[in-house]
């Protein structure tokens, strides 16, 4: 009797409370989605209110949500309430007194500096908490310069600030934790995180990938092909690399290994296709929205300049998987075995209409947020089309709250990313260091390029992409505008390398991952993803010399950009891929088509044409001597 009385009481004083708050964590999210569905619809709130309370209820779903360290749980959660709470209370106050606060104007009272302090301690312990600590170590060390900046000499000293000073304009003003990086987050990316998640719940993911095992995996090297197209199109709804190969790279890892690939090679597949993802429109990266905002143009434009770029670097992904498939033998898998793409779209191609929509809802001119808000109408109408997809209140709120978690992560992460903006923006260092990097290049744009492109990937390689995309943004990227690059071109450049560290080695974080499922060695795994990745890599030099590749230019520039762009690097992916439909190319051969690839890079007649006729003539000999094997056999 003593033993169940204790055990009851155990259920009552344990297991209750832990249940209470995981609904209250739920319901908070849910409360936090709908705030952003409402006014995506109705219309948003003054820009310093709309981010007041979008970080509010991020502060404190992330310190409710996140443990004190990682893997283990909230043992205390009183503590974890109270810092929550006063979390919520902080950013809430600015909502509460905006209008006076702007009355003020650079005057903080007593309460200003009580809450910034709090609210800005409590941001480092959120941030903490979801183990992006690298940024907040770069947000520390802004504000370490701020206070100690005047006792540095040369270009890097500034004359001095107090904490008061520091403090009102971090918290109380658009230039710091509420500028326009956290505006990017309240506006749009929480929108299209729940788009996400909500196509998530109604399982898309499914959908996408036996879409693509119908169409590619009846081709030699089907499995790698199933995992190079699936990835392409999840990426057009999570927008994230590492999310890419924890949905598709179950599938697809197995697949690969069971087909005849090693393990190694099957998680640098995988990593690679999904790092593509966060490159593939119309849901990019997290990043790309807050690119929008940073340039001054609208979303649409990013996602189109982004589009061939991304369609290329799966071009010359699924070449060098072909050719892999080529050397060791593989054959097709039986068509019987696979899935009907009519089948998939008869019975659950409704599913696929939110993504058209909002294609077209962007095509039109609709602003990001209104193109995001109809299609997640659209998603929720769609789903009731057949009986087997259609949501309940249990799916619609499952969607809601894990989007909202998402979403209350890239808040915390973008409002520290805020800080280290306001800290240079407020120490004006940032013309400093345009200045000093085109120096260091001796005025070269090849040498920019080159320092840019290794200086995005070794900031990529311990920070999430949004905090790279903001950091590039601004150190480096205002570099390449001046010295002739276009703007977007400038902020796409260093976009893609920051991703492009996902699969770059030591750190790559799709790499590990992949290579948790696959159980490879993940160093030699992110060595073979980089050369996989080949295409992402010199993409970028295309578009820098050849605008026309990101629709910049006029019409003949536009289509003479992408076709040499096309030519040159899949001139190079056959050169890495090592095969030409069953034809081994030649070392010597290998080295023209790289030579060539990298001729075309640079608009001058001359060396194009030379270009274009090298490859062309490699080509033709490859096709003439697989001809010939043929016949003879």
């Amino acid at each position: 009797m003593k033993t169940e009385i204790s055990d009851a009481k155990k259920g009552i004083f344990t297991l209750e409370p832990q249940k209470i708050h995981t609904t209250i964590l739920t319901i908070i999210a849910c409360l936090f989605a709908i705030f952003h569905l409402y006014t995506a619809a109705f219309g948003l709130l003054p820009p310093m209110q709309q981010r007041a309370i979008h970080l509010g209820f991020a502060m404190f779903l992330v310190l409710l949500a996140k443990p004190y360290f990682k893997n283990k749980s909230n043992h205390n959660l009183f503590f974890n309430y109270l810092l929550a709470i006063t979390g919520f209370v902080g950013s809430m106050y600015v909502y509460f007194n905006a209008e006076a606060i702007a009355l003020r104007a650079g005057l903080p009272n007593s309460y200003d500096l009580y809450f910034g302090i709090v609210v800005l301690i409590l941001l480092f312990e959120a941030i903490r908490r979801t183990n992006m600590w690298s940024i907040g170590v770069i947000a520390l060390l802004a504000i370490g310069y701020f206070f100690f900046g005047n006792r540095l000499s040369g270009v890097f000293a500034h004359s001095g600030f107090n904490w008061e000073f520091m403090v009102s304009n971090l918290y109380l003003s658009l230039e710091g934790i509420y500028g326009l990086i956290l505006g990017a987050s309240a506006n749009f990316i929480v929108l299209f995180l729940l788009l996400s998640a909500l196509l998530n719940q109604f399982k898309i993911s499914d959908v996408l990938y036996d879409l693509s095992r119908a169409l590619v995996g009846n081709v030699r090297g089907g499995p790698t092909k199933v995992a190079v197209a699936s990835s392409a199109l999840m990426g057009t709804v999570s927008g994230s690399g590492v999310a890419n190969v924890v949905i598709t790279g179950a599938f697809t890892i197995p697949l690969m290994k069971k087909s005849g690939y090693s393990s190694k090679y099957a998680a640098a597949v995988e990593s690679s296709a999904s790092t593509g993802g966060q490159m593939m429109p119309p849901i990019m990266g997290s990043a790309a929205f807050i690119m929008a905002e940073v340039i001054g143009v609208p979303y649409f434009q990013i996602a189109l300049a982004a589009f061939i770029p991304s369609v290329i670097y799966y071009l010359a992904l699924y070449i060098q998987v072909d050719g892999e498939a080529a050397r060791i033998g593989l054959k097709n898998e039986r068509e019987e075995s696979l899935p009907k793409a009519k089948e998939i779209l008869r019975e659950r191609g409704h599913l696929l209409i939110p993504l058209l929509a909002l294609v077209i809802f962007l095509v039109i001119g609709w602003s990001a947020m209104k193109s995001c808000f109809w299609s997640i109408i659209v998603a929720m109408v769609v789903s009731y089309i057949r009986k087997e997809t259609r949501w309940n209140f249990k799916s619609l709120f499952q969607g809601l709250a894990s989007g909202g978690i998402q979403a209350a992560e890239i808040a915390v992460l973008t409002a520290i990313a805020g800080i280290v903006v306001g800290v240079l923006s407020m120490t004006g260092i940032t013309v400093d260091l345009t200045s000093i990097l085109v120096d260091l290049s001796g005025n070269s744009l090849v040498i920019l390029l080159i320092l840019a492109m290794f200086g995005s990937i070794i900031l990529g390689m311990g920070m999430p992409p949004v905090a790279v995309y903001v950091i590039l943004a601004i150190f480096i990227a205002p570099a390449l505008v001046s010295m002739g690059v276009t703007q977007l071109g400038a902020h796409l450049f260093v976009f893609y390398f920051g991703m492009l560290a996902l699969v770059t080695p030591p750190v790559a974080n799709a790499v590990f991952v992949a290579s948790g499922i696959a159980d490879s060695k993940p160093m030699e795994t992110g060595v073979l993803a980089v050369r996989l990745s080949i295409g992402g890599f010199i993409v970028p030099y295309y578009w820098i010399y050849r605008p026309g590749l990101i629709f910049q230019g006029d019409t003949i520039d536009i289509i003479t950009s992408i076709l040499f762009a096309l030519i040159g690097i899949l001139s190079m992916a056959f050169a890495f891929g090592g095969y030409f439909k069953n034809y081994k190319i030649s070392i010597w051969e290998r080295i023209i088509l790289i030579i060539s690839g990298i001729l075309i890079i640079e608009p001058n007649l001359i060396t194009s044409i030379v270009g274009v006729l090298i490859i062309g003539f490699v080509i033709v000999l490859g096709y003439l001597k697989t001809r010939r094997k043929t016949i003879a056999t």
